[in-house]
């Protein structure tokens, strides 16, 4: 669909931007962020406090974008960080479901690993902060006695009780530099440019409880 959209407005001789999430295979001009780089702000933060037994908590339906990228780079950094007790839990949800309640309903059954892992790392800003709701419902002190890192700085999220630690995007960035490179003197040149995010320590991440 996209390819073939891309296609069209090349023949006619326009210039297209693939902006945000990538798309494999597209093969004109993207600008989006580095996801990477994203994971690994939080898995070193993480691993910089003691944390060990981190739960990648993916909340999302596999067709977002993002959610594939995010996921590599937490498999291929876990390997590279030596956090061997560093495991994944797919909520499998299917598209247009509520991925906030979503995070909640997993949090029994990730808690219930022996030892409960002390950190979870959502792979958006909604995930943990449905993941940090259930720990408090359950009297569990963050970050006292866990930790709760998401990916996306969503709205509230420096007013939630602990501040949630979190990823800043530099969305106004990013949209502008996207504009530029449709002004640009060689329009059908294929590029991919990506910007990294800034990390938001806040109060959801603290040292480990040992």
């Amino acid at each position: 669909g996209c390819v073939s959209l891309f296609q069209a407005f090349k023949k006619k001789g326009y210039t297209t931007v693939n902006y945000g999430s990538y798309i494999p295979g597209y093969p004109g001009k993207f600008v989006g962020l580095d996801q990477r780089e994203g994971v690994r702000l939080g898995l070193e933060l993480l691993k910089k406090h003691g944390h060990h037994r981190i739960v990648f908590l993916i909340n999302e339906p596999r067709e977002i974008g993002v959610v594939g990228p995010r996921l590599e780079a937490f498999l291929k950094l876990r390997k590279e960080f030596g956090l061997k007790e560093a495991t994944v839990h797919d909520c499998n949800l299917p598209n247009w479901e509520d991925s906030y309640a979503a995070s909640i309903k997993a949090m029994p059954k990730i808690m219930a690993a022996k030892p409960a892992p002390p950190a979870i790392f959502g792979v958006s800003g909604i995930g943990a902060c449905g993941a940090l709701k259930w720990l408090l419902q359950n009297n569990i002190a963050v970050p006292e006695q866990g930790a709760v890192f998401g990916y996306d700085d969503v709205p509230g999220s420096e007013l939630m009780h602990p501040a949630l630690t979190s990823l800043s995007h530099p969305a106004g960035e990013l949209a502008s530099h996207a504009i530029e490179t449709l002004w640009e003197t060689d329009p059908l040149t294929p590029t991919f440019e990506v910007r990294p995010p800034t990390l938001l320590e806040r109060e959801s991440v603290g040292p480990a409880k040992v």
